[in-house]
């Protein structure tokens, strides 16, 4: 009984060590701007005290297209695309919140926040086609805004 008890003791005190060991801190915001920003980053308020943080890239001439990221991932993902594409398309890609630097949502409420954001970036930039690797939600979410706004 004594020894389980000690192995119990052991592992516990071996997740302890681990935890301070291998955890990451945050980040300073600055920071990470700094490092992870580039001279295309925009940021723009959600009016709500988060600031969304997008790119617009490309001829600006050009047909827009609004390249929204899947879950897991951030607005750098479009960067091959838009060297790709640049010259012809104006491409504004954005980190949807608790991506990238956009950072959470300060409401905690991701799926409206997500429609939302989407759907001001659409009606600002009214992009002539969608791009993304997204979910099935984010998905609906750009049918639901191409049938309010079928000729944006």
């Amino acid at each position: 009984m004594k020894k389980t008890i000690r192995i119990i003791l052991l592992l516990l005190a071996l997740l302890v060590a681990a935890f301070f060991i291998f955890r990451t801190p945050d980040t300073d915001r600055a920071e990470m701007i700094a490092k992870y920003g580039s001279e295309a980053s925009r940021f723009v308020d959600d009016g709500h005290g988060a600031k969304i943080h997008y790119r617009d890239e490309g001829n600006k001439d050009g047909p827009a297209l609004l390249l929204i990221h899947g879950s897991n991932s951030l607005l750098q993902t479009w960067e091959p695309l838009v060297v790709l594409l640049g010259d012809k398309y104006r491409l504004i890609s954005l980190d949807l919140y608790g991506h990238g630097l956009t950072g959470p949502n300060p409401n905690g409420a991701y799926d409206d926040a997500t429609k939302k954001t989407i759907e001001t970036f659409q009606y600002h930039f009214r992009p002539q086609n969608y791009s993304g690797m997204m979910d099935a939600e984010t998905w609906a979410i750009l049918q639901a805004l191409n049938q309010k706004y079928p000729n944006k």
